[in-house]
């Protein structure tokens, strides 16, 4: 486990210099904010346990090279709330629009990042007045899940509301679900499209009287006291016909049926691995939130998971999440 004073000199050589946000943070504005990004640096492996992100034991990594989908939520909060949704929708449009990799960074150690990101926008369902209820988007590029995957859970943003006649602080939630877009070269796709075609090497056929005695007909190829079952070896599945008086006919609709049912049975398997991949609904609550975004009557920045802060939080709202995606991969490798 390593905390942020330790985390903090590695992401200064990544990221001072580097070409990330030109022309929207002055070089040295992004120094400033480098410096005095860590100043509460004792995160432990029991803290991170106990975090919002309840899916460290869900192994994701086989899907780090692949484009994301990300759904951004306005939870408890109202107005302020459906503000919050869109504000985050923000944050991360102009840091996938403004990415560019870090100068630095140990690929041996750590791994690719993505050498380019697009932003495609995907569906959005607007707030009461102001705001959005639901933003949807895909982030792709290779290794775009592996630098998003650490954006799932709820974030929590503190400040005086300008939709409160009073201007009070407020509290508000809104959650962020991260999940990889699957293509035709990941395994499970893979395992999909191989096992649903179905062949004569993956059944067993057996023909069996209808019923009755039998008759004059019983050991002719056409008869209607004659039915066929196909068994599915590796599923189990299996379908019996008898609609026809052609035993041939029988087999073809038979197989037809057998097909469909595998087809489906590996659908379903396909769609529970999904569930798997989007792991546990994030609830945008109290209690829950992973990250924090204080605007007043301070201005701090805090993933909780690993510790790292910064007083630097309009920044962060403006896109400059690099060093903090980095922090949290590298919180991850030391999980290892």
């Amino acid at each position: 486990m390593m905390g942020s004073a330790l985390i903090a000199p590695q992401l200064k050589r990544h990221m001072v210099g580097s070409a990330f946000f030109r022309g929207t943070l002055p070089l040295e504005s992004r120094a400033a904010f480098l410096s005095r990004a860590p100043f509460g640096s004792r995160a432990s492996k029991s803290h991170a346990k106990t975090a919002a992100n309840s899916d460290f034991n869900l192994d994701l990594s086989e899907y780090d090279r692949n484009d994301c989908k990300v759904t951004v939520t306005a939870g408890v909060g109202g107005t302020e709330a459906f503000d919050w949704c869109k504000m985050l929708g923000r944050m991360y449009r102009r840091f996938i629009q403004h990415y560019s990799p870090p100068d630095a960074w140990d690929i041996e150690k750590y791994g690719e990042l993505p050498r380019a990101l697009a932003y495609v926008e995907g569906s959005l369902v607007p707030g009461d007045k102001v705001g959005c209820r639901v933003i949807e988007f895909e982030v792709r590029g290779a290794y775009a899940f592996k630098l998003f995957k650490g954006e799932k859970g709820t974030h929590r943003l503190v400040r005086n509301s300008p939709y409160n006649a009073m201007r009070k602080r407020q509290t508000t939630f809104t959650s962020v679900q991260v999940v990889p877009v699957l293509s035709d070269g990941d395994s499970d796709v893979q395992r999909y499209h191989a096992s649903r075609q179905v062949t004569d090497r993956d059944v067993t056929v057996e023909t069996m009287r209808s019923g009755g005695k039998g008759g004059q007909n019983v050991n002719k190829v056409e008869t209607a006291e004659f039915s066929v079952r196909v068994t599915h070896k590796k599923t189990g599945l299996s379908v019996r016909v008898q609609t026809e008086r052609s035993q041939a006919q029988n087999r073809e609709i038979a197989m037809r049926r057998i097909s469909e049912m595998v087809d489906a049975h590996y659908k379903e398997q396909l769609h529970e691995k999904f569930n798997e991949l989007r792991g546990e609904e994030v609830e945008p609550d109290w209690g829950r939130h992973m990250r924090s975004y204080i605007l007043n009557p301070e201005q701090r920045f805090k993933d909780h998971r690993t510790d790292w802060e910064t007083a630097e939080v309009h920044a962060v709202l403006d896109g400059d999440l690099m060093s903090v995606m980095l922090s949290y991969l590298d919180y991850c490798k030391k999980l290892e």
